[in-house]
């Protein structure tokens, strides 16, 4: 018989409500009921439990690049992770190489189940099916268009490990692959992109349900020529991510983006590059140079972003600097990426999940989290 553990926190933030002094039960890895005190009892009044983070777009940390990734790497970008209270990511992949993509992918399905920290989720490709005239921080010579020959072979076998590919719907073929990866199990995000409101709605109907990084590459609003932004405006059934990093998005379009689009269909993303953790300098996204100052990462002699260097842990303490409650908060970062995954079991506190919980203090700081119902302090 599995031991029950049991954790009293100051806060508990549920699918439901916010508990105050309330103990968690935990048995195995799962979440048994909230209440009660078993023998095995830890107080942690002073600390806050949250749902583990869980980043769907991320491209590295800590010198780890995705674009030059092995499973050394990527056991240790999950290791990196889960200290500051991410415990489930996906891998992200600018637009490469065929060989490069493949690599990569067979990577991570190859990884999945041995890692040690936040579990990896899959894979994601960011391209190279996206708009050359909204490519950002993507080499142009790599990009394609999507063809009956190029990607059904590569792609849609790959179910097993492939969750999110970014595609810009106004592109020749576009469509038709939008329905064919929403039919193979893998998430379509509207992305990098100068698609209009029509083209958007096409792209939703033919079963995208996931924006990318939401101002950033895409045309501007412009009130009387809508586009993918009043889209995601007015769809609310579609799912946008957002960079809290102030950085690609200021203070004041974040909360216009909560009060418009809400935080039940807004997922924070961070976007981060391996320079995330490093110290200023030159560093490469992809084939692109990158250079890092301060918090801003541009493609090097040109004002272009290129990733980020947030982590969720700081996402979260900057959108409650702004003024945005934990739970909220937790929404955006817990529970709606979870269900653009379809993972049922993650991204709530609630009876019969998976025990993922991240653990912080009242600033928001990480102080540890439960990984799969194992207690880890920082």
């Amino acid at each position: 018989m599995e031991l029950t553990d049991s954790y009293r926190f100051s806060l508990i933030y549920t699918h439901e409500k916010t508990l105050a002094e309330k103990s968690l039960e935990i048995s195995g890895d799962t979440i048994q009921r909230i209440g009660g005190r078993h023998s095995n009892y830890f107080d942690f009044r002073d600390r806050i439990a949250v749902p583990g983070f869980i980043d769907i777009h991320t491209h590295g940390i800590d010198g780890i690049d995705s674009y030059e990734l092995n499973k050394q790497s990527l056991k240790e970008w999950s290791a990196n992770l889960l200290e500051r209270g991410t415990t489930g990511f996906v891998p992200t992949l600018v637009s490469a190489p065929e060989g490069r993509t493949r690599r990569f992918l067979n990577t991570v399905s190859r990884t999945m189940g041995e890692e040690s920290g936040a579990e990896i989720l899959g894979a994601r490709l960011e391209g190279p099916y996206i708009s050359p005239e909204k490519k950002g921080a993507h080499d142009a010579t790599l990009l394609k268009r999507p063809s009956d020959g190029d990607y059904k072979l590569e792609l849609l076998h790959r179910g097993n490990v492939l969750r999110i590919l970014d595609i810009a719907p106004e592109l020749k073929g576009a469509q038709v692959m939008i329905r064919d990866l929403y039919e193979a199990g893998i998430m379509p995000s509207i992305g990098h992109t100068n698609c209009d409101y029509e083209t958007a709605q096409m792209g939703f109907n033919n079963g995208a349900r996931l924006i990318t990084h939401m101002y950033n590459a895409m045309r501007a609003f412009n009130h009387r020529v809508p586009g993918l932004i009043d889209f995601a405006f007015l769809e609310n059934r579609i799912y946008a991510e957002i960079i809290c990093d102030f950085v690609h998005v200021s203070p004041e379009a974040i909360r216009m983006a909560i009060v418009n689009k809400g935080s039940e269909k807004l997922i924070l993303v961070s976007d981060s590059i391996h320079a995330t953790g490093k110290p200023d300098g030159i560093y490469k996204l992809g084939t692109l140079s990158v250079k890092k100052q301060g918090e801003r990462c541009t493609l090097v002699d040109t004002d272009t972003l290129a990733g980020s260097v947030l982590t969720l842990d700081k996402a979260v303490r900057n959108l409650n600097s702004i003024g945005i409650g934990l739970k909220a908060i937790s929404k955006m970062a817990s529970t709606n990426p979870s269900k653009v995954l379809k993972r049922r079991d993650l991204g709530l506190i609630r009876k019969g999940n998976k025990a993922d919980i991240t653990i912080l203090d009242k600033t928001l700081k990480v102080k540890g989290v439960i990984k799969r119902g194992k207690l880890v302090e920082f």
